[in-house]
């Protein structure tokens, strides 16, 4: 089926490769969750199979691995990178009955997208066998902008209200929520699931020009897919685009002086810019009874 999604295979490849370090993946599955024998893995809205790829080697051999996501697009390129190695299903995981056969279900950045999100929780906690494990790694908006650092430029809280009064019209107005992630666990306590506990991802977006080429390369393009220091472009398409998102017009002007004043300081120190971003996962999990 065709989705808005289609066309998001690079954007997904180049924003997520800096989510996590791999000796934080391992605490997770050793010390968090507890996995020490082969599980059966859902991954609800895999894109790309991003997931797959970071944490299939972390868990016990003989451990199998079956992606869904709406977009058939982004399961043909998880197909092509995996091989033979997984499976993988196009369908529309709202309206699609998956029968209780996982040991572990598991999701990231996908309830935010998603209308009523609990909706979809409720189908990740269906889809987990009795004593399976179900992970929710989702973001809370808010704490990454509050993180945002650009050497050369005090930005420090510059227009966090807006943003935070953006993600709340946005969410009365789609029923979509950017700022999900923190309250995942009371959704998972409502839903049944035991011993709910909650970590956050390690993994810190720093742009360091003195570090490592490759390194920087990848942080830089990183927080460009994020549009982090991006053009915004004429100014009043994007005041209007504001004021159709429940901005109002002195504050929506706020928002462009800032993104126009970032945009121009990264373009200046291109090659030179050092810029730091924690994009905020909150990785909320727990068994079903």
């Amino acid at each position: 089926m065709s989705t808005a999604w289609d066309e998001k295979a690079e954007y997904l490849a180049k924003s997520r490769t800096v989510w996590f370090n791999d000796d934080y993946l391992q605490l997770l599955v050793n010390s968090a969750w507890r996995i020490d024998r082969p599980v059966c893995v859902a991954d609800f809205g895999c894109g790309t199979g991003f997931l797959r790829d970071r944490l299939m080697p972390h868990f016990p051999a003989g451990s199998a691995y079956t992606g869904y996501d709406i977009s058939e697009k982004l399961i043909e390129a998880a197909k092509q990178k995996a091989g033979d190695g997984a499976q993988f299903i196009c369908c529309n995981l709202l309206e699609t009955e998956i029968s209780a056969q996982y040991d572990l279900v598991i999701c990231q950045a996908l309830l935010m997208h998603i209308p009523g999100p609990e909706r979809m929780l409720r189908r990740m906690v269906d889809a987990a066998k009795p004593g399976g494990l179900v992970i929710c790694m989702e973001p809370n908006w808010n704490i990454t902008n509050a993180s945002m650092f650009v050497d050369g430029i005090d930005i420090d809280g510059r227009n966090l209200g807006l943003l935070a009064k953006l993600w709340s019209a946005e969410k009365a107005r789609t029923g979509t929520d950017k700022c999900v992630g923190t309250k995942v666990p009371a959704m998972m306590r409502r839903l049944g699931l035991r011993q709910v506990g909650v970590r956050m991802n390690d993994c810190t977006r720093l742009a360091d020009p003195s570090g490592d080429p490759e390194g920087y390369r990848r942080q830089r393009e990183a927080l460009r897919a994020d549009n982090f220091g991006g053009d915004p472009g004429d100014e009043g398409d994007f005041i209007r685009g504001l004021l159709a998102r429940g901005l109002s017009e002195g504050e929506a002007r706020l928002q462009y002086q800032c993104e126009k004043e970032i945009h121009a300081h990264l373009l200046a120190h291109d090659e030179g810019f050092m810029a730091l971003s924690h994009p905020a996962l909150l990785i909320s999990f727990g068994w079903k009874a």
